[in-house]
């Protein structure tokens, strides 16, 4: 029997693309009576190309795919909610990073 290519498609490590998606979705998604479907697709391809050139680089330097996709997530956690952090820091410990 013969490998299909379709074989291997659950181990794909797909999840850093998922979770790149999420903010321009749950975006849409509160203002769904406000905006058109049509206006997250830019901001969709923009997300992904830049999660997939992040992805590739990761394989590059660590030759694995699953630990690709486990470094493109963090960095694609860290450059979406950044803010979001920079804020729960300022309240614990004071001063900001960005409002230096």
């Amino acid at each position: 029997m013969r490998n299909s290519v379709w074989d291997g498609v659950g181990s794909w490590p797909l999840y850093p693309f998922i979770f790149a998606a999420h903010p321009v979705l749950a975006l849409l998604l509160n203002n769904v009576s406000k905006a058109p479907i049509s206006d997250t697709f830019l901001p969709l391809l923009v997300i992904e190309g830049t999660t997939l050139l992040i992805f590739l680089i990761a394989r590059l330097l660590s030759g694995s795919w699953r630990r690709a996709a486990l470094y493109s997530l963090l960095i694609v956690v860290l450059m979406l909610f950044f803010r979001r952090f920079d804020d729960a820091m300022a309240i614990a410990f004071g001063d900001g990073l960005g409002d230096r």
